[in-house]
């Protein structure tokens, strides 16, 4: 998404960014590579990046994948309530996504928490400003 975004916005007003071009394919694998070496680096330099990811993504994924589609579906489809015994379970399948989506959120904050936590008492990561070996060799 950022190298779609830095594409355009390098190739605007051009007639390389629609166009099959020299220009074009250069500038588009560039983005490309750079971006993805870019967040190699940073990835790499960063020990504490999995937390950092993994709690926003907690926080994130369900709700945004899980539990608003279903409670979408179901403010749309609220008649199913009241029908067959076939659009009673439909409904009933789309608030048990909900609940699932509630033990995501709650379980995966949780599951971060307790890593990060972890993770500090063992020194697997270590201070705020820290100048030790993160390295993993044994001197």
């Amino acid at each position: 998404m950022a190298a779609k975004l830095l594409f355009v916005r390098v190739l605007r007003n051009t007639h390389h960014l629609q166009e099959n071009t020299i220009i074009h394919w250069t500038t588009w694998l560039g983005a490309n590579l750079v971006l993805g070496a870019l967040g190699f680096i940073i990835a790499e330099a960063v020990p504490i990046l999995n937390y950092i990811l993994g709690l926003p993504g907690s926080l994130c994924f369900a709700p945004f994948s899980l539990i608003f589609p279903a409670l979408l579906w179901m403010y749309d489809f609220q008649a199913y309530r009241a029908g067959s015994v076939s659009r009673k379970m439909i409904y009933a399948f789309h608030a048990c996504i909900v609940i699932v989506g509630l033990f995501m959120v709650v379980g995966g904050t949780y599951g971060v928490a307790v890593s990060i936590k972890q993770a500090y008492a063992s020194g697997l990561i270590g201070g705020v400003f820290d100048c030790a070996d993160n390295s993993g060799t044994v001197s």
